[in-house]
């Protein structure tokens, strides 16, 4: 099943990271032979700004095979996001809900309501082909796939970057998912850092591997360079988490992340503030980056194309 949906040189997916999925490194990602991404949440949903930098990277790449993320903006903006699916003819989308508000607020909507405001957002989407993923913390099965006409779940456990299920690691829930839903396109998104886990969860299954910490502290990487040496020098033991309120689609409470401080000031729903601070702030010695225990494997700051050679080493 491996890569059937996700057709890249390497099993390896940019796993969409809010304020760190920006094009220069999905143009990287690209052209180290991965499946590149890119995520609604870095253009605070707004469409307009994202849909520039596809057409730039459809224009440096000449390829339209990448991964989209939305987020309130499928509900919010139906007709934008659908009209961008369909002119660019994007293959796959990613769309996650009930974590980051936004523009939309997703704690005082009637959860009725909102259940068939993305029924109604993702049913066109599905009827044109496009392959739908959905980020996902806790197990999901055939009938809720089905509701919401999902073909792949992309799987965050304890060891994930930010919101992660912390009753399993990615490994746990992956194999508890796969029981639940075998025929169903399976991502780990989350906790790998090496060949061997790699060859592992392909071997498992896995449709490919979403990656994401070790690509933040890649030399394509915006985050400043302040931020990917701590992330160097780091390891799992040293990340810390951050509490977030019951929402419509997860009942977890905590984010994953490596912390440079306390943020005293007020921060957002999804802590945006004390994340930017972190990761472009010049100098800012607060704040924080999302990061999960593939932080355990970056040992310098590398580009992506020696990246992804290190995880499919040997493949």
């Amino acid at each position: 099943m491996a890569q059937e949906i996700f057709k890249s040189a390497h099993p390896v997916l940019l796993a969409n990271m809010n304020k760190g999925t920006v094009l220069p490194l999905s143009v990287a990602v690209h052209q180290a032979g991965g499946y590149a991404s890119l995520c609604s949440w870095t253009y605070e949903d707004n469409l307009q700004f994202m849909q520039s930098d596809l057409e730039k990277f459809i224009s440096i790449t000449g390829s339209t095979q990448i991964n989209l993320s939305f987020e309130s903006s499928l509900i919010h903006e139906p007709k934008k996001v659908l009209d961008m699916i369909k002119t660019f003819n994007i293959p796959t989308i990613e769309v996650i809900y009930g974590v980051h508000p936004s523009s939309v607020d997703w704690l005082s909507m009637d959860k009725t309501e909102l259940d068939n405001k993305i029924r109604a957002a993702l049913a066109p989407i599905h009827d044109m082909g496009v392959k739908i993923f959905k980020r996902i913390f806790e197990p999901h099965t055939p009938e809720q796939m089905q509701h919401h006409f999902l073909d792949g779940l992309l799987i965050k456990g304890a060891d994930s970057a930010g919101v992660g299920n912390p009753k399993y690691t990615v490994k746990e829930f992956f194999i508890k998912q796969k029981k639940l839903t075998p025929d169903a396109y399976l991502v780990p998104y989350g906790g790998v850092g090496t060949a061997a886990q790699v060859k592992e969860y392909i071997d498992l299954g896995a449709e490919t591997v979403g990656i994401g910490t070790l690509f933040a502290a890649s030399q394509e990487s915006m985050l400043k360079h302040e931020t990917k040496l701590a992330m160097v020098s780091a390891n799992s033991k040293d990340l810390g988490t951050f509490s977030i309120p019951k929402d419509y689609d997860n009942d977890q409470k905590r984010q994953l992340g490596l912390k440079f401080g306390e943020f005293q000031e007020p921060d957002n729903f999804n802590h945006t503030k004390s994340l930017i601070s972190g990761i472009w702030k010049k100098n800012a010695q607060k704040g924080h980056v999302f990061a999960g225990h593939g932080i355990d494997h970056i040992t310098g700051i590398q580009s992506c194309d020696t990246i992804i050679k290190n995880l499919t080493a040997g493949m």
